[in-house]
């Protein structure tokens, strides 16, 4: 009910009208205040929960190794029956449709889910599923394969004791590629295979505030910056590698500043 104070002005419900206003521009300035924390605290939890992700994929590169006679996964898998591709994150049949029980790393895993990182992919590759890390190709390339006696043989990749310094060696991360290689910015998709500097083809995402998660041999899970070099290669040009890779934050897990050498990745 509105009524007049001793002074002659008319209140509200109690509060005057310059009251209300100032309760509400509080309100607004903290809610200025508080919303980029709380950004930055969500993306701390995505963070967080894509260091786990990668802990557990880690977990069972090594469950498949000691099933397996101590080799990793074939990075690119193979074809098994009925013509299915198998890949290390799942694998897909006809109409490129993605199966995740048919990946080589799902029996120590029981979830279609290796990704985990919300992120806006352009989703060009849909047999690809929902797959947000890639896999140091180094150590999937193919060493042998399981042989007559399986009922499928079973790609593998090498073996886990040929890795020296498994503190010092890339097994997954935060993974994205410019899609199709068109220089288009923001058109990113996913990949899940992990390219050395050498190979002139960043992958490495900075995801997480311009940071990107890296899973290694030894188990533990660090947060890196990923690496621009001037010229990849000779696939981009330096004004490509400004205006399209940091834009789209991609770019490569290194220590020496050499793209020639691939220190973190190659067993050499």
């Amino acid at each position: 009910m509105n009524r007049n104070d001793s002074n002659g002005v008319r209140r509200a419900g109690g509060f005057t009208l310059v009251e209300l206003l100032v309760v509400i521009g509080i309100i607004a300035l903290l809610m200025g205040i508080l919303m980029p924390t709380l950004g930055r605290a969500r993306e701390a939890g995505r963070a967080v929960t894509c260091a786990s992700n990668l802990r557990q994929l880690n977990t069972a590169l090594v469950m498949f190794a000691n099933e397996h006679r101590g080799h990793l996964p074939n990075v690119s898998g193979g074809a098994l029956p009925g013509s299915l591709q198998s890949r290390w994150f799942g694998g897909w049949g006809k109409g490129n449709k993605f199966e995740a029980e048919i990946g080589l790393l799902y029996p120590y895993l029981k979830t279609a889910d290796v990704g985990g990182c919300p992120w806006e992919f352009d989703e060009s590759r849909p047999q690809y599923g929902p797959t947000d890390y890639a896999y140091n190709y180094y150590l999937g390339e193919p060493d042998r394969y399981l042989g007559a006696a399986a009922k499928v043989a079973i790609p593998l990749g090498t073996k886990i004791t040929s890795i020296r310094s498994s503190a010092e060696t890339v097994t997954l991360f935060d993974a994205a590629r410019i899609n199709n290689w068109q220089f288009t910015p923001g058109a990113i998709d996913r990949t899940p295979w992990a390219y050395a500097p050498s190979s002139g083809m960043p992958s490495f995402h900075g995801r997480h505030s311009g940071y990107g998660n890296v899973a290694w041999a030894d188990g533990h899970v660090s947060s890196e910056q990923p690496v621009w070099f001037d010229d990849y290669q000779g696939n981009y040009t330096l004004a490509e590698r400004d205006t399209i890779l940091k834009v789209a934050k991609i770019g490569d897990v290194d220590r020496d500043g050499d793209p020639k050498t691939d220190e973190l990745f190659d067993l050499k």
